[in-house]
């Protein structure tokens, strides 16, 4: 098939073989394929003998040209596909003629006796019998020598046979283990074994259009193994295709999700975490707080345990310093941010977990943290100082501040929420919010009071968050993920709270669009 232009550069050419590559591709994929070609000469084509050279014919040059494909760029069919027919409008020496109806519309004679014969044909009408009832409406229609042209491979296969309810392809996944949602991997090639219960009745049995191997299909059991199944980063699927000795078929497509080399996107850097908890605040005038320290203790050891972030930081003299503060005065918790500003490394990661008291003041608009001896104003830690003095001079890339405090959401000064993720593959998505510095805020609430309790000896914000982080499937993730996906309808739809939870960068920290990423042990290979 051709198209000629009288400017160069404006014409194009689709080769008979990529027409019968196309073919090949969906027929590989277990698929009847029925191609109809209406246009002049249209038998040239040869699509199921697949033919290597294309003639075309150019009504100003009056030459042939040749295009020879290369041998290596053609596809080959494989074990169990699908069967392929083909009708061509005329033969290869003939020309395609119309027919126009007394409401003067024209139509491809050919495609139009086609479509007649469709619609008279009874259910489960053949290839073969199609092919008879189009030629004998061609003739009705009109008087013509034009000369279809039939090929099947199986001319009495039907074309429109009524849809069959599908039994289902009873498959048993072992390896990789079957997850809530789509499988996840950390390298893009891997082993896949399992069970089919119905072993007996299956000819050939393929993984995303490879044939299992007899030696690798167990008969009797059912057991199968294919190695080195090979897979893009990103959204992919797994297609397990079964071909039964009746000849139908039944596939089960799982989504699996490639998280690449993760050590390669994760680099080399560390996690740390800063928790406060402070609840003693006996000798101020604000209340004492119930739930910090078992929020701050079950966070620590549940980020420890299956995130490998670690408590404690080396300064550069090499002297080890604690982050897990409890009932921490002004000037300790400004000792470890100093700390913290002077040791992290750009490669570096820190989440900072406050549980405490926070307030507003209206006259300056900024919101504060309280410390255990914030009975002054200047013992309080106020929203500029954070980020002016610590969060923007950190040399981590990634900073999260997690603040479970009363008019939390006044911290990021006026930052943009960080939207949820919608379209864009996972895990591309990951791999540029990890290129770009940032620091967000992840808030118990907006700018208004939150609750103490109603978690289950936490509070309600904190009890979402070790839920959602205990539940995340994912190896890798961000905290929009986390936050869209397990903390924001919890927390805002409980009924013993009346507050919403915020996600915003931090406005004027040296914020540049990235994301917080958490990442699980199990997926570094990390005992």
């Amino acid at each position: 098939m051709g198209v000629d232009a009288e400017n160069e550069g404006n014409g194009g050419v689709i080769p008979a073989l990529e027409l019968s590559q196309l073919l090949t591709s969906i027929r590989n994929r277990g698929s009847h394929v029925l191609a109809v070609i209406d246009t002049s000469h249209a038998a040239a084509l040869r699509l199921v003998e697949n033919q290597e050279p294309l003639n075309i014919w150019s009504y100003k040059k009056m030459l042939p040209e040749e295009i020879t494909p290369k041998a290596e760029e053609r596809i080959t069919l494989r074990p169990g596909a699908g069967g392929l027919s083909v009708f061509y409008a005329s033969k290869d020496v003939q020309q395609a003629g119309e027919y126009e109806r007394t409401d003067g519309k024209s139509y491809g004679l050919f495609s139009y006796s086609l479509a007649a014969a469709l619609t008279t044909a009874d259910p489960g009408a053949s290839v073969r019998t199609l092919a008879l009832k189009t030629k004998e409406y061609m003739g009705h229609v009109r008087e013509t020598r034009q000369h279809p042209v039939y090929q099947s491979t199986d001319p009495d296969a039907p074309i429109l046979a009524p849809q069959q309810p599908s039994s289902g392809l009873k498959l048993e996944l072992h390896d990789p283990p079957v997850t809530r949602g789509a499988i996840r991997i950390g390298k893009n090639k891997f082993t896949v074994k399992g069970r089919i219960k119905q072993p007996g009745k299956i000819v050939d049995l393929s993984i995303n259009f490879r044939s299992v191997k007899p030696a690798d299909f167990d008969r009797k059991t059912g057991e199968f193994t294919m190695r080195d199944v090979e897979m893009k980063p990103g959204q992919n699927e797994l297609s397990v295709l079964a071909t039964f000795s009746d000849f139908h078929k039944e596939v089960m497509v799982i989504p699996v999700a490639v998280e690449g080399n993760l050590e390669q996107i994760v680099g080399s850097g560390k996690q740390y975490v800063l928790t406060i908890a402070n609840s003693d605040y006996s000798k101020t005038s604000y209340t004492v707080l119930k739930t910090p320290g078992n929020d701050v203790k079950e966070i620590s050891t549940l980020l420890a345990g299956q995130y490998g972030f670690a408590s404690s930081i080396k300064d550069r003299d090499g002297n080890q310093h604690n982050l897990t503060l409890v009932d921490a005065s002004r000037d300790k918790i400004t000792e470890v941010m100093e700390v913290l500003v002077d040791a992290l490394r750009p490669e570096d990661s820190l989440l900072v977990y406050y549980a405490g008291h926070g307030i507003y003041d209206e006259t300056s608009q900024q919101a504060f943290w309280v410390p255990v001896d914030g009975s002054r104003r200047t013992k309080l830690i106020s929203a500029d100082e954070l980020t002016t003095r610590f969060f923007a001079n950190m040399q981590a890339r990634h900073v999260l501040v997690v603040s479970d405090s009363c008019y939390s959401g006044a911290l990021s000064r006026g930052g943009d929420t960080v939207k949820e993720r919608t379209g864009e593959d996972r895990s591309r998505y990951i791999e540029r919010m990890l290129a770009k510095q940032t620091r967000q805020l992840l808030s118990s609430g907006n700018n208004e009071p939150v609750a103490d309790g109603g978690g289950n000896n936490h509070s309600i914000f904190a009890q979402a968050l070790i839920e959602g982080l205990q539940e995340m499937d994912e190896t890798l993730f961000t905290v929009s993920d986390l936050f869209y996906g397990h903390i924001k309808t919890r927390v805002a739809g409980a009924r013993s709270a009346n507050q919403s939870p915020q996600l915003q960068m931090i406005k004027k920290s040296g914020d540049e669009g990235g994301e917080f990423v958490f990442k699980k042990k199990k997926a570094l290979g990390t005992p």
